[in-house]
């Protein structure tokens, strides 16, 4: 079998020979990937010893490397690279309802993306969307990891039939910010979806508004809009609810109870449920920002797969994230679920004729929108 870094089971058996058969890590250093038995491929080494010199206060690792430069992450990196490999993978697939939409390019010519699940066979318009958002502090890759978990929990059930992908559109976006990403920048992107036309404005930021407002264009909603970050070791537990949005704030914490004790069934260490670190409201980041403008039911969360007590693998990690889908999946399909639709529904077509209006009294077509136009209006 070729030996694919990020295959489970058997399926990551690699084959014989010193350095059997791949095509995803460079051969001049390969062999450092191979399992101590030859038989597969990691995707990252661990280091080799560490030691704490208490008495000059150091704290020092050792590891021989092939090549003069290297990478050390304290958790699996979720790369740029990766996210592309996964989606020419997935486009050359061919699934039925799966989509894969170019949002723009970032100032370095790296591709924004958002991957689109939804059933091919019916009217969109009248379909609930949920979006999820991970990578807002490019530095936080288990968050990409847990949203990986969740679009393989809707893919799988997209072609299987199941009840995820029956009725609904899902968006993700598994990176936010792909040159923060790529240079470690924690909050390259943070707080930046602000009105009014700065010479300062990122392109991402005029990428995202424009899409998403031309996604409303066509009637659609987009009915939860949420965030997935991740904290460091003694912050807090395994998943936790950093902010809630105060103008429904019982809601989510109703909410939150429901998600929470799906996720402690399972064995996670989570915090209070009842307990939000804050609330307020946040419409300068993207997942507020899109709450703001097209009424979305807004979601932010936590993870910390380092918690010293319990590290999560990265597979548990990727099931949390298929759990998080699935408590967003019943709320949407609750009652309170249909009627905040019916809400979202009726405020994108109020959003769309101000639209109208407001190009119409501007004398200038939509497309020739400004940047103020799309980041203070929505439009």
């Amino acid at each position: 079998m070729s030996g694919d870094p990020f295959k489970l089971g058997e399926a990551k058996i690699a084959g014989t020979g010193k350095v059997p058969e791949q095509s995803v890590i460079p051969k001049e250093v390969a062999e450092q990937f191979l399992s101590e038995d030859g038989k597969y491929w990691q995707p990252w080494r661990e280091i080799g010893s560490t030691e704490a010199v208490t008495t000059l206060n150091i704290f020092r690792m050792k590891q021989k490397y092939a090549l003069p430069t290297v990478t050390v992450a304290m958790r699996v990196p979720y790369t740029y690279t990766y996210l592309q490999l996964f989606i020419q993978r997935l486009q050359q697939s061919k699934l039925l309802g799966v989509g894969v939409d170019e949002v723009g390019l970032t100032p370095e010519g790296r591709k924004l993306q958002v991957i689109r699940i939804e059933p091919p066979t019916v009217d969109h318009t009248d379909l609930p969307s949920i979006l999820i958002i991970a990578r807002e502090h490019a530095t936080e890759h288990a968050s990409s990891w847990a949203l990986h978990g969740a679009l393989t929990r809707v893919l799988i059930e997209s072609s299987n039939g199941g009840s995820l992908c029956k009725d609904k559109t899902w968006l993700f976006i598994p990176i936010q910010d792909p040159d923060g990403s790529s240079h470690a920048i924690f909050d390259r992107q943070t707080e930046t979806f602000r009105s009014g036309a700065r010479e300062d404005v990122l392109s991402e930021v005029i990428s995202y508004s424009r899409y998403f407002a031309d996604y409303v264009g066509t009637d659609r909603t987009i009915d939860v809009s949420a965030t997935l970050h991740n904290i460091e070791v003694n912050e807090g537990s395994q998943f936790l609810c950093p902010f809630v949005d105060m103008r429904m704030k019982e809601s989510s914490i109703q909410f939150n109870r429901h998600i929470f004790k799906q996720l402690a069934a399972d064995g996670y260490i989570v915090n209070d449920p009842n307990v939000p670190w804050a609330q307020g409201f946040i419409p300068f980041r993207l997942y507020g920002w899109i709450a703001d403008h097209f009424k979305s039911y807004d979601l932010a969360y936590e993870v910390n797969d380092r918690y010293p007590q319990q590290r999560l693998s990265l597979l548990r990690v990727q099931r949390l994230g298929a759990i998080i889908a699935a408590a967003v999946n019943d709320w949407q399909n609750s009652e309170e679920g249909i009627a905040w639709h019916h809400r979202a529904k009726r405020a994108i077509y109020l959003h769309k004729l101000a639209r109208l209006a407001y190009f119409e009294r501007q004398g200038y077509d939509p497309q020739l929108r400004t940047t103020n136009d799309s980041i203070q209006f929505g439009y």
